[in-house]
């Protein structure tokens, strides 16, 4: 029949849903990234001191535009 739309309801899984478990670990994933940039410039910082460190964040930043 011409005209006929489906009155179906789509599913979780046709909507690209993936529920409470995917969402927390979307979330753990970015925030275990962010304490180990974090940590990995703590790390910098009290290996090279506080002007190296500072000279190579500017660097880096400098880089990226």
């Amino acid at each position: 029949m011409l005209g006929m739309m489906s009155t179906t309801v789509p599913t979780e899984t046709e909507t690209g849903g993936h529920g409470p478990a995917r969402t927390w670990l979307v979330v753990a994933l970015w925030a275990g990234t962010a304490v180990s940039i974090v940590a990995a410039g703590l790390m910098l910082w009290s290996a090279q001191g506080e002007a190296v460190f500072m000279d190579m964040v500017a660097s880096a930043f400098a880089m990226c535009f």
